[in-house]
């Protein structure tokens, strides 16, 4: 799944932020509590799920800091500026320059050149490469539409 941009830095900070708020408004209801035992009952409920909240905070905080890689890797890259010429699309952006071709024969398109190029980008061409392979050129239908296109 491809991601806005991810600082899991600034995800980690704001889930620090979420547990120290949820520990302040816990603590809060506490003293409330020991000025009136009513409320114990919605203390105790209050109370598991600021746990059950802080257990799920803890495994997401776990997950941002082995994923932080991944995340950063696999989000929409900055794109500075997008160049369409005659069979060729470039983007630019996070100093970088990503580059696809028309192969033989094919009419230019600049939106697919554009989302072949963004998808270029965001694996590399080998991983492209394998995508392609696995999900179109192998593709049973794929085969059909070309056999038949093939004997116009």
């Amino acid at each position: 799944m491809i991601m806005e941009r991810v600082n899991v830095t600034e995800l980690i900070n704001e889930n620090e932020k979420l547990k120290k708020a949820l520990a302040s408004y816990v603590n809060a209801w506490a003293n409330e509590v020991d000025k009136n035992e009513e409320l114990e009952d919605r203390y105790n409920a209050l109370l598991f799920e600021a746990n059950m909240l802080a257990k799920h905070t803890m495994r997401y905080q776990d997950y941002l800091e082995q994923n932080a890689k991944y995340l950063e890797e696999h989000t929409v890259p900055d794109i500075e500026r997008v160049i369409f010429s005659d069979k060729v699309t470039v983007i630019l952006g996070d100093n970088e320059k990503t580059l696809v071709k028309c192969a033989k024969g094919d009419k230019f398109d600049a939106r697919l050149g554009f989302c072949l190029c963004l998808l270029k980008r965001i694996y590399g061409k080998k991983a492209l490469d394998e995508i392609m392979q696995k999900y179109v050129y192998e593709n049973e239908t794929y085969k059909a539409l070309k056999v038949k296109k093939d004997k116009k």
